[in-house]
């Protein structure tokens, strides 16, 4: 995935996924990416919450998670 020009490894991506199992918000998605190396901004873009919102947006379209108020769930 490339993000404003900056190229995300599918590891980075599998983190967040990951981080999907169990509720969280996409603030979590967030930081999870940039624990695995996702550089928060570049050239005032903002790239991790730009990964976590593409994420969220894929993960949500193939039903594998669901809204529940503020909120993401698991899809069961």
């Amino acid at each position: 995935m490339n993000v404003h020009g900056v190229e995300i490894t599918d590891e980075q991506q599998n983190a967040c996924i990951v981080a999907m199992e169990k509720r969280f918000k996409a603030s979590d998605i967030e930081l999870v990416a940039i624990q695995a190396g996702v550089p928060r901004y570049h050239n005032r873009n903002d790239i991790a919450h730009r990964v976590a919102d593409r994420l969220i947006q894929r993960q949500r379209k193939t039903g594998a998670i669901k809204r529940d108020g503020k909120h993401w769930l698991p899809n069961a």
